[in-house]
């Protein structure tokens, strides 16, 4: 597991991070199920600048913090005055004055998978092999 502080070190993995932006690209014209050249083109272009603009946005936030003395961490896990968080959930209440296009405002993210992954059935089975409908407990 990444340690809390570890947000910081995007500057020295930023040469090893091209794969990431081929897998994103490639994944993101699959599940569109684009079948015409020009929109896969469009897609992988948005996706490359999107991907890019990101790490660039990162990397700069982090060596601004760093010149300042302050160092970037991924939430809230350790604390300290001189530490400051590079991810903000989608309505935290230090997003709410910001501008739309502020550093902060890009790197929101939800912690619950059910907020990114498609919904799904869920079946419960007792032990003895019977269906637990929704009335049951």
């Amino acid at each position: 597991m990444t340690k809390p502080v570890g947000a910081a070190e995007i500057m020295s993995q930023l040469p090893q991070l091209e794969w990431l932006t081929k897998v994103l690209v490639d994944r993101a014209t699959k599940c569109c199920g684009l079948t015409n050249s020009e929109e896969k083109q469009a897609v992988s272009n948005r996706v490359k600048a999107r991907v890019s603009d990101l790490l660039d946005s990162w990397a700069k936030e982090s060596e601004k913090l760093k010149q300042n003395g302050v160092i970037l961490q991924y939430q809230m896990e350790a604390s300290g005055t001189l530490l400051k968080r590079l991810l903000y959930e989608f309505l935290h209440p230090d997003l709410k004055n910001l501008h739309p296009k502020s550093v902060e405002m890009k790197f929101r993210a939800n912690r619950s998978m059910r907020d990114v992954e498609p919904s799904v059935n869920l079946f419960v089975h007792r032990l003895n092999g019977k269906m637990v409908d929704g009335e049951d407990d």
